[in-house]
């Protein structure tokens, strides 16, 4: 509706946007994390660590994202889609270099920016 706000943080990416997902060594460095938690905490689970480990395969090979290379396409994106931008700003988040590498959206000293909209 009108009037309502929306507030996200992204990442962005310089370079291509074409969708990104997981190679297969991130799937199973994904997997094999869900499968560590799962183990660890088994009590707090409502399901099974088998079916923990299943869907977070799936999840992995299933995952893309399309990236966003600067706050200039980050506000096209939320105007051309109904949005006044009232306020864009971005940082670079540092102090995750030892995740480097276990996803595809992992922050390693990446750009975010910061938007808060509200629909037309």
């Amino acid at each position: 509706p009108p009037g309502v706000p929306a507030v996200t943080t992204t990442r962005g990416r310089p370079g291509p946007t074409a969708p990104l997902g997981f190679t297969p060594e991130q799937v199973d460095v994904f997997v094999e994390t869900a499968r560590n938690a799962a183990q660890a905490c088994p009590i707090l689970l409502d399901l099974d660590p088998d079916e923990i480990i299943h869907l977070a395969r799936r999840y992995a090979k299933c995952f893309r994202i399309r990236p966003v290379s600067s706050g200039e396409d980050l506000r096209d994106l939320f105007e051309k889609n109904g949005f006044s931008v009232d306020q864009l700003d971005g940082r670079i988040v540092s102090g995750h270099e030892s995740r480097k590498g276990t996803g595809p959206t992992t922050p390693d000293g990446a750009m975010y920016m910061h938007l808060v909209a509200t629909r037309l």
